[in-house]
């Protein structure tokens, strides 16, 4: 029996041996390590906070906007370095098609006719200029002379006739030429005076025909730009025709050799060559 009970009272405590409980009221002077233990408390308490403080929302929020920013431009730069690629391979692509040689040949062609037809215009404005300023020359030529004959007729008319020589000077002097040359040829006639500019360029002052040599000399001249017109038009067609047939040469040669860019231009190449084989 005093086995048994041992336990039980072993598991009791006497009140002697219990520790006494502290009040629950705070004493007015607490003790040196209670003051310790709660600045300790209050000292991780404020790092706690700021630690909460520095994990806010919202510097999460910048944090992802930075990283999204970074992400964005990094796709953008992407983006534009396949799009210059690409666009580049596109030009170089049109730049060596036939098509885009046709259109700039028909382009070149286009711009040679408008110039020629610019040329044209100016020459033909160039001649009409001429052709009037030769007719006022010719004009002001033909009136200088009516009225230079004008003035000399009214002169001639208002001196008097000179006299007539003596008979007996005339008689002797006669008679003295033909007793010393009896068969004396007769004088040669004078020579015909040079004609003038004016009648150069106005014959009897008529001046529908200075306008019909004109309108023949500018209808030589359009002739003439005609046909270095159609000289030079043959000249360039005959060029265009030897760079076709030396490019169709050059493609050929490249076949033949199988240098061609695409897959088609190989096959093509191996096919000729098998076939000059045999």
């Amino acid at each position: 029996a005093k086995h048994a009970q041992r336990p039980r009272e072993m598991g009791r405590r006497s009140p002697s041996r219990s520790p006494p409980r502290p009040s629950r009221r705070r004493s007015p002077t607490p003790p040196e390590s209670y003051r310790r233990h709660s600045s300790r408390r209050r000292s991780r308490s404020r790092s706690r906070g700021r630690r909460s403080r520095s994990r806010s929302p919202r510097g999460y929020e910048d944090s992802y906007k930075s990283r999204k920013d970074t992400e964005e431009r990094i796709v953008a730069d992407e983006v534009i370095r396949r799009t210059e690629a690409e666009i580049s391979k596109r030009v170089h692509a049109a730049l060596e098609s036939e098509e885009f040689l046709q259109e700039l040949q028909v382009r070149i062609d286009t711009a040679k006719k408008e110039l020629t037809e610019k040329m044209l215009a100016e020459i033909k404005k160039e001649l009409q200029e001429q052709k009037a300023k030769v007719l006022e020359e010719a004009r002001r030529e033909t009136q200088d002379s009516r009225t230079s004959t004008n003035s000399n007729g009214m002169h001639s008319k208002s001196l008097p006739p000179p006299p007539p020589p003596p008979p007996s000077q005339t008689s002797s002097h006669l008679s003295s030429s033909s007793s010393q040359t009896p068969n004396a040829p007769p004088p040669p006639p004078a020579p015909p005076s040079a004609p003038s500019r004016s009648s150069a360029l106005v014959p009897d002052h008529n001046p529908g025909d200075v306008e019909m040599e004109i309108d023949h000399e500018e209808e030589e001249r359009l002739k003439r730009l005609r046909e270095l017109e159609e000289k030079a038009r043959l000249q360039q067609e005959q060029r265009k025709r030897e760079q076709e047939e030396e490019e169709k040469r050059k493609k050929e040669q490249q076949l033949i050799l199988g240098k061609g860019s695409n897959s088609k231009d190989k096959t093509r190449a191996k096919l000729s060559f098998g076939l000059m084989k045999k």
